[in-house]
């Protein structure tokens, strides 16, 4: 595969993921010596980059590692001396399989909690609280104290009528990072989903795209069946053009690229199974890395996690194949023989 392309340019345009591949196209075109604007936006970009067919060997992908690794302040630990940079710059070294063992990995942990204040059980403030939560969830690492940060951060809403925290973005950031912990179904964040989703009602037409990737996002994470319509027509309306347009600094482009990945396969569901049987009458060979892309990389509820480091070790006589390519080649062995069964016995009664 061609450094700059991915399995997802090769399906059909109506089902979104055509302007998921434009975002990442532009975002490569906004590398600068390796990287993109800063630690986040350059973290940020690597896994969008894997979610999207890279290879991590890739030199793009390599070169970015490396000047993440570069960045890190050798006597902390940190980046920066930041929780976001820190838990954003952790997050995408476990992506391309750096182990918890190491150094790099171990020294941004520790910087990581050494800024946590026990008193406030969290870090300095709501969105550093949120990142650092998502970091230690990713790689693995939930313990009393990610829960009680979890905590924190729902203690910090404002009562109702606001039900948010202190703006839009941060409470969209508090809603996606608390659907992920045990807290998932408390009232208060429930409150404060309905809350997010007046103010994207009422300002959908002028809201800034940052703004409205993270709100999809997060209102995604709840949405009925019956709202799924608003978040597609969101993405459709608003995320989609704005890609096309081709004006998006490399700060956007990360945040419509994660939610489109997180959303498709909800609210493109329909048009994305067209898209693949399309495929499949071209390409098998292109449906079989899609397939796998899309098992080892995204969640049935649209929701993005990284390939885990068992997936990664290959066994000694499979060519390279890791257990979840095998895995995901088994299944898809299982449903070919099946369906081929079915035009045996049908052919039968004929």
């Amino acid at each position: 595969m061609k450094e700059r392309e991915h399995i997802l340019e090769r399906i059909s345009e109506e089902c979104g993921i055509a302007a998921l591949s434009k975002a990442v196209s532009q975002l490569l075109d906004r590398t600068h010596d390796g990287a993109w604007k800063d630690v986040v936006t350059t973290a940020e970009a690597v896994r969008i980059l894997l979610l999207t067919g890279t290879s991590r060997n890739s030199e793009t992908v390599r070169r970015a590692i490396k000047w993440l690794r570069e960045e890190q302040d050798a006597n902390t630990g940190s980046w920066n001396d930041e929780v976001w940079d820190t838990a954003a710059a952790l997050r995408t070294l476990r992506a391309v399989g750096l182990d918890l063992k190491s150094d790099v990995v171990k020294k941004g942990i520790h910087a990581i909690r050494s800024q946590y204040d026990p008193r406030s059980r969290s870090w300095w403030d709501v969105w550093d609280s949120a990142m650092a939560i998502q970091c230690f969830i990713d790689v693995g690492l939930e313990d009393d104290m990610v829960r009680d940060a979890s905590k924190s951060i729902l203690d910090r809403r404002y009562p109702p009528p606001d039900c948010n925290w202190l703006n839009l973005h941060t409470t969209a950031l508090a809603i996606e990072t608390l659907s992920s912990t045990e807290l998932r179904w408390e009232n208060r964040i429930i409150e404060a989903k309905d809350w997010l989703k007046k103010e994207v009602t009422a300002q959908k037409k002028r809201m800034n795209i940052w703004n409205l990737a993270l709100a999809v996002r997060a209102l995604n994470c709840y949405a009925k069946p019956e709202e799924k319509d608003f978040l597609e027509t969101l993405v459709r309306d608003r995320i989609i053009p704005a890609i096309n347009e081709g004006k998006l600094d490399s700060v956007d482009l990360c945040q419509v690229s994660l939610t489109l990945i997180q959303t498709a396969p909800t609210l493109m569901k329909a048009a994305t199974v067209k898209a693949i049987v399309d495929l499949a009458e071209k390409d098998q060979k292109g449906l079989a890395d899609l397939f796998t892309k899309i098992a080892c990389s995204w969640e049935v509820g649209g929701l993005t996690r990284e390939l885990e480091e068992k997936a990664h070790e290959p066994y000694v006589i499979t060519f390279g194949l890791t257990k979840r390519h095998l895995y995901v080649i088994g299944v898809i062995g299982t449903i070919a023989s099946v369906v081929g069964l079915a035009l045996y016995l049908l052919d039968l009664l004929r």
